[in-house]
């Protein structure tokens, strides 16, 4: 990573946001994103897991290393990710390809996760593999929320 795309990266996690501010960017997010957020319908198990995969992308949203552009284009600043020869992942979910889970035997969700993810952010699986779990808690919660939707 050069200094420029190392400025370039603090430069985008110092812009933050009101916690209320990153809340209706999360339901901008799922609007776009087509993700249903209608707590009232959900059972008690259901918006615990909602809660915890919605929690992460709200932060992120605050912090400012989580953002989401007019065509849904959701972009994550990888901050912790040393492993990787790129400074942000950007997942778009009009790219998202179920049938790239198919190669995957059921117990590996892991693996398929990352599959459908290569196939929003446009990048092979291996690519992915040198995330940070810290910067791909974002980006797999999104997957998450559209592919319970």
């Amino acid at each position: 990573m050069s200094d420029n795309d190392t400025n370039e990266n603090q430069n985008q996690s110092t812009t933050k946001m009101a916690p209320e501010v990153a809340e209706a960017e999360f339901t901008r997010f799922a609007e776009l994103w087509d993700i249903d957020v209608d707590e009232t319908s959900m059972s008690e198990d259901d918006l615990e897991g909602f809660e915890k995969l919605k929690r992460p992308l709200v932060r992120g949203f605050a912090g400012g290393w989580v953002t989401l552009d007019d065509e849904g284009i959701l972009t994550v600043a990888l901050r912790h990710s040393k492993n990787v020869d790129y400074d942000t992942l950007s997942l778009d979910p009009s790219k998202a390809d179920v049938l790239s889970m198919d190669k995957y035997k059921d117990r590996q969700n892991q693996h398929k996760i990352k599959a459908y993810m290569g196939t929003m952010a446009r990048k092979p699986v291996k690519l992915l593999a040198g995330i940070d779990p810290r910067d791909e808690k974002y980006l797999r919660g999104a997957i998450l929320l559209f592919l319970a939707s």
